[in-house]
């Protein structure tokens, strides 16, 4: 079975054990699915939540992949998966190796999304392996120190829950508990 070379099998069994999703930390039992502009501004606000918790203590945070949030499940599916709005090529070809899935059906999508969407561009890796005869991933978002806050590249409009939500050009998110959480004007230098 192949890993990536950061990918650490105890370190990742202890953060499913023992670690509480929070401001450092976030299950997904699958990938986002990056097909629209809503799902990407997503990812987005989520990135740069970590990315700034991040840049706050200088600490790494991590987004894994393939873990039940509430039952701290593996998934049976993870390694099927891709974020883009199209299977990457090559996917289904048994000659194309995990890595070269991982890093070019994967990682090459989050980073593109982050570049269209994120300034200044967060510092992220995707690592993945086996555990348990389970594939799982993650990505981790290591500590950058930009001189202003990580933020929105561009505004977005969508609805959600009747309502039409606005997020302009230099939005920033944090994470409050296991959450991200807009951040206004006023309270980014607190």
């Amino acid at each position: 079975m192949i890993n990536s070379d950061q990918f650490s099998v105890k370190h990742l069994r202890n953060m499913i054990d023992s670690w509480a999703e929070g401001p450092r930390l976030d299950f997904k039992l699958m990938l986002y699915k990056l097909d629209s502009a809503r799902s990407q501004y997503d990812f987005a606000s989520d990135l740069i939540a970590f990315a700034n918790v991040s840049r706050r203590i200088g600490k790494p945070c991590w987004i894994v992949f393939g873990v039940n949030d509430l039952t701290r499940q593996l998934s049976q599916t993870l390694i099927q998966e891709y974020p883009g709005k199209n299977k990457p090529k090559g996917w289904d070809e048994p000659s194309v190796s995990l890595l070269s899935k991982q890093s070019d059906g994967v990682e090459k999508v989050f980073r593109d999304i982050a570049k269209e969407w994120i300034e200044p561009e967060p510092e992220i890796e995707l690592e993945f392996g086996f555990l348990e005869d389970h594939f799982v991933s993650f990505l981790k978002i290591s500590p950058n120190y930009p001189m202003e806050p990580f933020h929105l590249r561009k505004e977005i409009i969508f609805e959600k829950d009747g309502k039409e939500r606005k997020y302009d050009k230099g939005s920033v998110f944090v994470r409050k508990t296991s959450s991200t959480c807009y951040v206004r004007k006023e309270d980014e230098k607190q």
